[in-house]
């Protein structure tokens, strides 16, 4: 994948063939009458998908289902919110509400989509250092990015989609499900990132008003994406839809162990963040659920753990969302969802979660100890060098015979190195022949800072002039007023009477 530019449009708005175009690149081929050369015509089977015209409806489940790409563009400004990962089958149910959006019906992952989520009063970066900070933590580009009202939502648009089956016990879905977790949680290291939304839920619809930013040369495979979730250590756990009730060892009860004992105890959870009072019920629960708790026990547990709270929710949402935890296919409490609760508010950890087994395994040499690095610690030691460089630029002049001096890198593992990061967009460079020539080098990450910085400095020098000429304004206004009164008393301006 080859990113030549990045095509910001705040402050713009999409004329009509352009959104056309970018709900193209989302969906494929996956509705009828989606014309695309890539594909020969039967390629792909068509689905189905859901839009809603506000949150509210949403929630309501009160929608449109849309079979038919033209019908869509037609009215997409009418929306808000859609599934841009389409399903096998949807139903209007007896009161027009749309049943049938579960992940196991889904027919096909178009995109990957990441919600960011600023707290209240707190300040929206700009779409620049949201690219910016991604690029940083992922090595991604969004490829769409939709204005909303609390943040973004952050489009990560596959080259081609990915296929859903009941094959391997939903294989796909699981190894989708869990790029998506290790995106998230990647993101969420510099960023407000919703964790536990939906994977390949309802997200807001592109529409003229609210994208604000469309790279269409930032889509990945389905493999490159998984390479790296590999990389960062994720592991693709099982996943099934559990509709027997499990069977229950009464020493690995959730509601016995530690975590959930401390838990019960803790009692200064607000609501506002990723692991609220909400979500923290929502666990609690499943762990009631896994213990073989009945579900109108687990209800009178949690509205007197809530009664402890600071700030306690009402008793009406409490059993909904206990209700809501027994209603679920989860039959137990996620462990990373229950470490996050635990680092959040914080509760000790090591005191509460349950001891590793003891492993030993082969470690490897540190890299002093060792007579070779690793490309990953070459990749390391070149993108620290030219990120450190202060240079008027963005961009850093160097010879190869001179990064390879001062990296201790053998040249043939440099030009590698200088090709592989390239296609993965992690720098640009160009070479430069004759006497003086070598390369003008820069990494994105520097190219994406300078343009903020020079974005930033213009917007200020704009407000400087803005004021500027305010005052001057009023100056002149102050200065006509007073010749104007003087005048009228028969008193003239230093400059004498009016010829």
């Amino acid at each position: 994948m080859k990113l030549n530019y990045i095509q910001t449009v705040a402050d713009t708005k999409f004329v009509y063939l352009s959104l056309e175009t970018i709900i193209k690149d989302i969906l494929h081929n996956s509705l009828r009458g989606i014309p695309n050369a890539h594909y020969a015509p039967g390629t792909f089977k068509t689905g189905m998908i859901a839009t809603f015209k506000s949150k509210t409806n949403m929630q309501k489940a009160s929608g449109t289902i849309y079979t038919h790409y033209s019908k869509l563009i037609n009215t997409i400004n009418q929306y808000t919110h859609w599934t841009p990962n389409p399903y096998y089958n949807l139903e209007y149910t007896t009161n027009a509400k749309i049943y049938g959006h579960k992940e196991t019906r889904l027919q096909l992952i178009n995109t990957f989509v990441v919600d960011i989520d600023f707290p209240q009063f707190e300040k929206k970066l700009s779409v620049q250092e949201i690219e910016l900070a991604i690029m940083d933590t992922t090595g991604f580009v969004p490829t769409i990015i939709i204005d909303t009202p609390k943040g973004y939502h952050c489009y990560f648009v596959l080259d081609k989609p990915i296929y859903i089956s009941n094959n391997n016990n939903y294989k796909s879905l699981r190894v989708a499900k869990a790029i998506s977790q290790t995106l998230r949680t990647a993101i969420a290291k510099k960023l407000p990132c919703d964790q536990e939304c939906n994977d390949f839920g309802i997200f807001r619809i592109p529409t003229s008003d609210t994208v604000v930013s469309y790279c269409s040369q930032a889509k990945y495979t389905f493999t490159e994406f998984m390479n790296w979730s590999i990389q960062q250590g994720k592991t693709f756990t099982k996943y099934k839809e559990y509709t027997k009730k499990a069977h229950i060892v009464n020493s690995f009860q959730q509601i016995k162990q530690k975590w959930y004992k401390a838990l019960y105890q803790t009692t200064h959870i607000i609501g506002g963040a990723n692991c609220g009072r909400n979500n923290t019920i929502f666990t609690m629960a499943l762990a009631n659920k896994q213990s073989g708790i009945s579900e109108a026990e687990a209800i009178h547990s949690l509205v007197s753990w809530n009664r402890k709270l600071t700030h306690p929710l009402t008793k009406k949402e409490v059993i909904k969302t206990v209700k809501s935890a027994y209603k679920s296919r989860f039959v137990a409490a996620r462990s990373d969802f229950i470490d996050r609760i635990l680092t959040i508010w914080g509760i000790n950890k090591k005191k509460t979660l349950p001891t590793k087994a003891i492993i030993f395994r082969k470690h490897k040499k540190k890299r002093a100890d060792r007579r070779y690095s690793h490309s990953t610690e070459w990749e390391k030691d070149l993108i620290t060098y030219l990120d450190k460089q202060n240079t008027s630029q963005s961009y850093f002049f160097s010879s190869k015979k001179e990064l390879t001096e001062k990296l201790g890198i053998p040249e043939r593992t440099l030009d590698r190195l200088l090709k592989r990061l390239k296609q993965e967009n992690k720098i640009i460079f160009t070479t430069k022949a004759g006497r003086n020539g070598g390369l003008i080098i820069t990494t994105v990450k520097k190219l994406l800072q300078t343009i903020i910085r020079t974005k930033k400095q213009t917007k200020t020098k704009i407000q400087i002039c803005k004021k500027q000429i305010t005052q001057q304004t009023i100056h002149i206004n102050r200065k006509k007023e007073r010749n104007y009164l003087l005048t009228k008393q028969g008193r003239y301006p230093i400059l004498g009477p009016p010829t």
